[in-house]
C-alpha cells in the first residue's frame, strides 16, 4: 500500500490494481477516502457515512466536504460526540462491512 499526505491534510491511499475505501477516525473528524472495488460495498459505506454526515450537519454539529471518492466530516463541535451512539453505530456498521468484505474497506484510528 502506498500512502501520501497532501498539504490539505487529506490522506490518499491506493493499492496497485486494487480499489479500497479507507475510513479515518480522528480526534474531531471522520474521513472517507477511495472507492471499494465492489459497488455494493461502496454504496453501503456511502449510505451509512452520509446518514451520519447529514444528521450531524442538519444539527449544526459539524461541517462536511463531499467529492467523488471522498467525504470529510470535520469540525465536530463536541469531542465527546465521537463516543456518542450515532458514531458508535457508524463504527459498528463499518466493522460489519469490513468483516464481510475485508479487501474493500480499511478502518484507521489516527
Amino acid at each position: 500500500m502506498i500512502s501520501i499526505f497532501d498539504r490539505n491534510n487529506f490522506y490518499i491511499y491506493f493499492r496497485k490494481e486494487e480499489f479500497v475505501t479507507v475510513v479515518f477516525f480522528k480526534q474531531n473528524s471522520i474521513e472517507f477516502v477511495g472507492h471499494a472495488k465492489q459497488s455494493e460495498v461502496c454504496h453501503g459505506i456511502s449510505a451509512v457515512g452520509n446518514m451520519v454526515a447529514n444528521y450531524l450537519e442538519d444539527h449544526q454539529q459539524c461541517k462536511v466536504v463531499r467529492k467523488d471518492g471522498h467525504m470529510l466530516i470535520y469540525d465536530i463541535n463536541d469531542t465527546d460526540l465521537m463516543d456518542n451512539p450515532l458514531i458508535e453505530a457508524l463504527k459498528t456498521a463499518l466493522k460489519d462491512i469490513q468483516t464481510e468484505y475485508p479487501d474493500n474497506l480499511e478502518i484507521k484510528y489516527v
